[in-house]
């Protein structure tokens, strides 16, 4: 059954249509009355007030609409002004930090890169790319030990040994335990020959590790420097019965027990340097020094050779293959060799030697004017040659002046009195 008036679907017995509010006729009732009528008991019903009075009871009321309404239109408390403009700041900061950090972390991959990359160069021995790509790092991050390290490496690569120091530094100003940094100080002191800083860097890598041979190397090498030479065999000695193979710390303990004068043992650290580094030319010089003093002038010539034929105008090894062949009996190589020295450097005072060996070769050779010029010129160059002072007096004696000659030995005798030629030459006169 459905409604007349909405075609609602009724289920039957309504008096009224609960949609449209229609009254339904009843089977087997009175039909209502039509609209507009009525009778004088039942009173007539205006269906479109009764419709407008259902739709107002369901509503609320005003009162209560608007202050419902009021609460849905103002919405939840953080959606006001104030509380927007905050939470605006808030992402806004978030936004500016997400930023920074992504700018941060861009620039830190970015300086490990050229780290890596400037690392890379130092270890193929590209120290000149490597010191422009350490400082693109520290261009990105400033305060990169690494990159300062780096730099005072590759400075001392370059022999830039001040360039250097500045880079240490900055390294043991950043972090005070890097080993490294002591170290490098000290070897950058050394080569600007700042021995008293270089040492001290070193000790203040030996506190830190007091088994670090590479910083006790560096030492001992100073030592030397300082003309220190029992602390420096002491330290090289430590060096080298750990490492055998050590070129540096065999060539200066040879050097250290040479100054020493103990001349045998120089000679097997000096050895095992050359069998490492067969082109060290520090250690073929001092290996010519000591089989010099051995006696193996033949040895010592041999040497010397290696470095005239490396620096053909270097006087010095002219000098000291001279001397060697003077001891060995060679005089006429010893002139030339001499005279060859003497030419290339005739105001060096290191050759004062090469004069007073020459004037031997001449007083060897009865040759008393020449000898006597040669002594001369060493005696200007250094007034404390006992041996030219000798040898001049002996020149005077085979020419029958030992007026002149017997002042000369007994000067020679106050600065070496176990001088052999002074004490023959005065016996002579007297």
């Amino acid at each position: 059954m459905q409604c007349p008036e909405c075609g609602f679907q009724l289920a039957g017995g309504e008096d009224v249509c609960p949609r449209c509010l229609t009254p339904l006729d009843q089977p087997g009732g009175e039909q209502p009355a039509a609209a507009g009528s009525a009778t004088a008991s039942e009173p007539v019903i205006d269906l479109s007030a009764l419709r407008r009075q259902v739709e107002e009871d369901r509503r609320p009321s005003s009162r209560e609409m608007t202050s419902d309404m009021k609460r849905l239109m103002e919405g939840p408390v953080w959606t006001t002004r104030r509380t927007q403009l905050a939470l605006t700041l808030f992402l806004l900061v978030v936004a500016i930090v997400i930023v920074v950090l992504a700018g941060m972390s861009v620039t830190r991959r970015n300086a490990d890169y050229h780290l890596t990359q400037a690392q890379e160069y130092s270890r193929t021995g590209q120290h000149a790319l490597a010191v422009s790509s350490y400082l693109r790092v520290l261009e990105l991050d400033a305060s990169s030990a690494a990159a300062e390290l780096g730099l005072g490496d590759s400075y001392l690569e370059l022999g830039q040994p001040s360039m250097a120091i500045s880079h240490f530094n900055t390294v043991v100003s950043l972090d005070p335990g890097i080993i490294a940094a002591h170290r490098g100080l000290g070897i950058a002191y050394s080569q600007a020959n700042m021995n008293v800083e270089a040492e001290a860097s070193l000790k203040s890598a030996l506190k830190i590790n007091e088994n670090d041979l590479l910083s006790l190397r560096y030492l001992g090498k100073v030592y030397y420097q300082e003309q220190r030479y029992a602390e420096a065999v002491e330290a090289l000695e430590k060096v080298t019965s750990s490492l055998g193979d050590d070129a540096m710390a065999l060539e200066y303990l040879g050097r250290s027990l040479y100054a020493l004068e103990r001349y045998d043992e120089a000679l097997n650290p000096l050895e095992a340097a050359y069998a490492v580094d067969a082109d060290g030319e520090g250690i073929h010089e001092y290996l010519g020094l000591v089989w010099h003093e051995l006696g193996r002038y033949d040895k010592a010539i041999e040497h010397f050779e290696f470095l005239r034929t490396a620096h053909p105008e270097e006087p010095a090894w002219y000098a000291h293959i001279g001397y060697s062949l003077y001891r060995s009996g060679d005089r006429e190589g010893a002139s030339a060799h001499l005279n060859q020295a003497l030419a290339l450097a005739r105001a060096d005072p290191v050759l004062t030697v090469s004069h007073r060996y020459l004037g031997w070769a001449r007083y060897d050779e009865s040759r008393y004017d020449e000898a006597i010029m040669l002594f001369s010129r060493a005696l200007i160059m250094d007034p404390l040659d006992a041996e030219a002072m000798a040898g001049l007096g002996l020149c005077y004696v085979e020419l029958g002046r030992c007026g002149d000659a017997e002042p000369l030995f007994e000067r020679a005798l106050e600065i070496d009195e176990y001088l052999e030629q002074a004490r023959t030459g005065l016996n002579a006169c007297r």
